[in-house]
C-alpha cells in the first residue's frame, strides 16, 4: 500500500529504525500507541502477521511502513462506514467522496471493485482496490470488518 505520511513523522521513524535495524513484534503496540493508533490485540496481530514477510518476529522499517499503511486503510474504512456494519453502502461512499461522483459514476466505480456482486464494498474489496491491479482481483465472499 502506498500512503504518504507526514515527512517529519517518516524521518523520525526512519532514524529510529536505522539505529536499531529492526523492532521486535512485541514492541510494535507501544510504538503505535505513541503514534496515536490504538488497536485491539487481535487486529494488531493479524496486521503484523501479514506484514512480517519472513515471519521472523522482527519488523524492518519497510515492514513497519506496511503496518502503518494497513492501519491507515482500516481507519479510513471505519470512518467511511458510518453505520458501523462493516460494509460501505453506495450512500456512505458518496458522502465520503464529498458528493463528487454522479450516481452513474458511483455505480460504475462500485461495480468495478464489487467482487461478490452485492452492490456494496466490504473491507477485502476496499483493500483490493488500493493494493491489486483490476485484472488480478478475485471473487470473494463478503467480509465484514
Amino acid at each position: 500500500m502506498n500512503f504518504q505520511f507526514p515527512s517529519e513523522q517518516v524521518s523520525v521513524m526512519k532514524e529510529a529504525f536505522l539505529a536499531m535495524s529492526f523492532i521486535h513484534t512485541q514492541d510494535i503496540s507501544p510504538l503505535l500507541n505513541q503514534l496515536g493508533h490504538k488497536l485491539k490485540e487481535k487486529e494488531l496481530q493479524t496486521i503484523i502477521q501479514s506484514s512480517d514477510v519472513n515471519s521472523d518476529g522482527l519488523i524492518s522499517y519497510q515492514e513497519f511502513m506496511d503496518i502503518l499503511s494497513r492501519i491507515t486503510m482500516k481507519e479510513v474504512f471505519r470512518e467511511l462506514d458510518t453505520d458501523g456494519n462493516g460494509i460501505l453502502s453506495p450512500s456512505e461512499i458518496k458522502v465520503g467522496m464529498g458528493d463528487k461522483l454522479s450516481d452513474r459514476q458511483l455505480e460504475k466505480a462500485i461495480k468495478a471493485v464489487d467482487l461478490d456482486g452485492d452492490g456494496q464494498i466490504n473491507y477485502e474489496e476496499f483493500i483490493d482496490l488500493f493494493t491489486k491491479p483490476l485484472n488480478t482481483r478475485r471473487k470473494t465472499k463478503s467480509t465484514r470488518l
